[in-house]
C-alpha cells in the first residue's frame, strides 16, 4: 500500500482496490527530497527501525549513503507497520484533519529468513547485508 493511497479496513476494499488485511504485504514510498513532507525524520525513523539501529547511528550523513548507492542495505529486509488515523490539530483558520500515521518495529530475522534475505539479494545482484551494512 502506497502512502497516498486511503487504507482500508481489513476485508474492505480501498481506492485502489487493495485490501487492509492483517499480515498483508506493501510498497512503502519515501519522498527523499522535501523534507516537509515526510524525506527527513520519519524516513530516518524509518531506517532506524528496519535496521534495529539508534539515532546517534544515523547521525552521520555516510551511514545514510548505504541505502541509497548501490548497496541499497535495506532491499529485502523486513519491518512490522502498524497504520493509524493521526489527528493533526487545527491550522490557519483550518480545521485539523486526519492523515495516516506509522509505527514502525523492528522484525528479527532468524537463520532462515536471513538466509532467504542473502539469496534474494544475490538475485539481485546485490552484495552480501554484512557487507552492505559495512
Amino acid at each position: 500500500m502506497r502512502e497516498s493511497e486511503t487504507a482500508s479496513k481489513p476485508g474492505e476494499t480501498g481506492e485502489t482496490g487493495e485490501t487492509g488485511e492483517t499480515g498483508e504485504t506493501g510498497d512503502y514510498v519515501e519522498n527523499l527530497s522535501d523534507q516537509k513532507k515526510g524525506g527527513g525524520g520519519r524516513f530516518k525513523s524509518f531506517l532506524m527501525t528496519l535496521v534495529g539501529a539508534d539515532e546517534f547511528q544515523f547521525a552521520n550523513p555516510a551511514a545514510l549513503k548505504k541505502f541509497f548507492d548501490e548497496r541499497q542495505a535495506g532491499t529485502h529486509l523486513l519491518i512490522r507497520c502498524e497504520v493509524f488515523p493521526k489527528q493533526l490539530p487545527p491550522k490557519d483558520g483550518q480545521p485539523g484533519k486526519v492523515i495516516s500515521g506509522y509505527r514502525w518495529a523492528h522484525v528479527e530475522l532468524n537463520d532462515e529468513q536471513l538466509a532467504q534475505v542473502e539469496q534474494s539479494r544475490t538475485a539481485s545482484k546485490l552484495p552480501s547485508l554484512a557487507d552492505a551494512l559495512k
